[in-house]
């Protein structure tokens, strides 16, 4: 760990709505580089669709594993298809 940099806590995987856990698996296919777990499902917001809002773990891969706080927001179109449209790191 970096001096200056946060030290992560522990935290586990939340159980996202079904609906929601299918589209953020869908949303993050084929991702390489950083591992999102999901840690808590904040709400929606009705557009032309629906956006999600979820905090994530983020562990970036390589040699110097970086682990940081992130808010993802995924859209959800009116076919019911997912798609990353921010990532926010919070810490």
């Amino acid at each position: 760990m970096m001096v200056g940099g946060w030290k992560i806590a522990d935290i586990g995987a939340c159980e996202l709505p079904q609906k929601i856990a299918a589209g953020f698996k869908e949303a993050f296919n084929g991702m390489v580089g950083a591992k999102y777990i999901p840690v808590l499902y904040c709400g929606y917001q009705i557009v032309r669709g629906t956006n999600h809002a979820v905090i994530c773990k983020l562990t970036q891969e390589g040699n110097n594993e970086m682990e940081h706080i992130a808010k993802v927001i995924l859209s959800e179109d009116l076919d019911g298809k997912f798609q990353i449209i921010k990532i926010e790191i919070i810490l």
